[in-house]
């Protein structure tokens, strides 16, 4: 329970109660010999977020060679983790390959929301390498699943995203855009309903 409460303030950038909450939820793992993958987890995210690179690399990395391979969502969000850091360092091609295997594991869990995820950051990593057709693609299929699934903020930022590679690129848009017109004025029915 304190894990998932700390991905919580983590995912809304409150460090310091994150942080207090994880010392809280590892003094009661230790205290108990609990080894918590997700704990340790949120810790490696919480270095990230504090700018404390090379720690939450060698955590995140440590624990993606101990976490169980079938456990879908856990070694998604830890490939995604050590993505993010690898990005933040400048290593983005390496981080390609980490968000790749995020996107397989949410592929076989059928995890819409984070196989969106993984394609829009794939696509930004792709941005940042300047590689502007292949960032387009990965956010049109992100685009679409966010749409089906009916995530309008997400929604909203991909496409801002792509309108801006496809008038620096002049990518044609118009079918995107169509599909998403669409599903935003309710007018198509998408298979997650």
């Amino acid at each position: 329970v304190l894990s998932n409460k700390a991905a919580v303030l983590l995912e809304n950038d409150q460090l310091v109660k994150a942080e207090s909450v994880l010392d809280k939820a590892q003094g009661i793992a230790q205290v108990i010999g609990l080894i918590d993958h997700p704990l340790i987890k949120n810790e490696g995210i919480l270095l990230a977020k504090k700018e404390e690179y090379q720690r939450a690399e060698k955590t995140l990395t440590g624990l993606l060679a101990e976490v169980d391979s079938t456990n879908l969502p856990e070694v998604a969000a830890i490939n995604a983790a050590i993505a993010n850091v690898l990005t933040k360092t400048d290593r983005p091609r390496k981080a390609i390959a980490f968000l790749e295997a995020a996107l397989a594991a949410d592929q076989w869990a059928g995890f819409y929301r984070g196989m969106a995820d993984d394609l829009a950051a794939i696509g930004a990593v792709h941005r940042q390498l300047n590689d502007y057709q292949s960032a387009g693609d990965y956010y049109q299929r992100s685009l679409k699943i966010y749409a089906l699934i009916g995530s309008r903020d997400k929604v909203a930022e991909v496409l801002d995203r792509l309108e801006e590679i496809g008038e620096m690129k002049q990518l044609d848009l118009t079918v995107t855009k169509h599909f998403v017109e669409r599903w935003l004025k309710g007018e198509a029915d998408g298979p997650c309903e």
